[in-house]
């Protein structure tokens, strides 16, 4: 039962939070899924520099 306990805390920390009532509550779910496609793009565009600088430093040689 302490097993199933900790692990239901764990999985609530990884959670997005739950959707807030209110009259913003629209406006800050679409924040918060446009925040996450910008990091997930910005994510990738450095995982692609830093791939390129590691191509380069390897022709360089």
């Amino acid at each position: 039962m302490t097993q199933k306990t900790t692990r239901d805390a764990i999985e609530k920390l990884f959670l997005a939070p739950e959707t807030d009532k209110g009259s913003n509550a629209e406006k800050l779910e679409t924040l918060r899924r446009h925040m996450k496609s910008r990091q997930r793009e910005l994510r990738l565009t450095e995982r692609q520099a830093r791939e390129n600088n590691r191509t380069q430093s390897l022709t360089l040689r």
